[in-house]
């Protein structure tokens, strides 16, 4: 923020000032994420080759762990606007030439590709989308479950994102600012994770191993569990280093699983509806960003020693290990019978894209 020009001499700006700066630039994140997912749930719903659209979730969601690091790289705030402005005007010119709503529009698909998309799609697109069930859905306890761990989650990853790092500057002395490789390394092994995780879930669940509920439910145990344990683990580790490193990679790296737990359920519950209700969930889970800082403050600014960081690892922990019990026994990944839909009458105009008799069943067929 400019500095104010008062009397001919430059005032420089006032504390509450640079608060306003930066409360507004948050609040442009977080309302960026909601939106993105958003619409990146609805062209998921689009028939895709099932077992691409994972990996490509995955990709989406380290978008926004990404947006976490720019905490931890030094470089200026203005310079890291500018910057942020250039790519996002960037990427708005490739969406709209690029993105359409369905294969068929796109102007620049060949035929066999979509062949190939078309040949795996799960459900019937229609232009008429039918009215959402509000009443069924907010009824709905697998609905609820979802919302719940995709909440309890966004409060454990502002946690480690935004406060983590204070942890280890204010009690360990340690800048992460200073090690680039450190800071980096955490964000690679989760992306590595989250493909390899997304990897054997899709090949368990085509080659019939076990049921979609249950891969999603154990994937999902895994990462909040693990990265839980990562975080009490920070809470014994008392000065040591290397061991607070190795753990606080660890704990990011392990909440690679949950891109295909709690991240694509509601593609299971209801692919029809997956977008609404993703930005339903998203625009109460990010919240946290400003309300895990305001409780941490409240926690450490009197008292910044190690006992009261403990007490918000613990906590977090516990928000973790709360969300997956909740996963555990109220999630579903079988399409909920509120999403069933008859097919409407199509319109002159409508498209609809048939299913060849090989994938049409009457089961529903799951993401993976």
């Amino acid at each position: 923020m400019s500095a104010l020009h008062k009397g001919g001499t430059l005032k420089p700006p006032s504390q509450g000032l640079e608060h306003v700066d930066a409360i507004n630039e948050d609040l442009n994140d977080i309302t960026e994420q909601v939106l993105e997912q958003q619409e990146m749930q609805n062209l998921l719903t689009t028939p895709e080759p099932m077992h691409d659209v994972q990996l490509q979730l995955v990709g989406y969601k380290q978008e926004k762990v990404e947006k976490g690091k720019k905490r931890s790289l030094n470089i200026s705030p203005p310079t890291r606007k500018r910057i942020k402005s250039l790519i996002g005007c960037l990427w708005f010119v490739l969406w709209c030439l690029l993105v359409t709503d369905t294969p068929l529009t796109h102007p620049l698909i060949s035929e066999k590709e979509l062949k190939y998309i078309t040949s795996n799609q799960r459900v019937d697109h229609r232009k008429e989308v039918p009215p959402i069930p509000w009443k069924k859905i907010l009824t709905s306890v697998p609905f609820w479950a979802v919302f719940v761990t995709a909440t309890c989650q966004d409060w454990a990853f502002f946690i480690i994102m935004n406060d983590l790092p204070t942890f280890f500057s204010t009690i360990l002395h340690f800048s992460i600012e200073e090690n680039g490789v450190f800071s980096s390394l955490p964000h690679l092994t989760h992306t590595i994770v989250s493909l390899a995780a997304s990897s054997l879930a899709d090949f368990i669940i085509r080659r019939k191993i076990a049921s979609t509920t249950f891969v999603r439910k154990f994937w999902n145990s895994v990462s909040e569990f693990g990265t839980a344990l990562g975080l009490v683990g920070v809470c014994f580790a008392g000065c040591d280093i290397a061991m607070n490193k190795f753990l606080f990679i660890f704990a990011i790296a392990i909440g690679g699983f949950a891109h295909s737990g709690y991240v694509i359920s509601f593609l299971d519950m209801s692919p029809e509806y997956a977008g609404t209700l993703w930005g339903m969930a998203s625009t109460i889970s990010n919240l946290n960003g400003f309300i895990a800082p305001l409780v941490v403050g409240a926690l450490t600014n009197e008292e910044n020693t190690l006992r009261q960081w403990r007490i918000v690892f613990i906590m977090t922990a516990c928000i973790l290990a709360f969300a997956s019990v909740v996963f555990i026994f109220f999630s579903s990944s079988e399409k909920q019978d509120w999403a069933e839909q008859e097919p409407s009458k199509a319109e002159e105009n409508d498209e609809i894209l048939t299913v060849p008799k090989t994938a049409s069943i009457n089961k529903y067929i799951p993401l993976n």
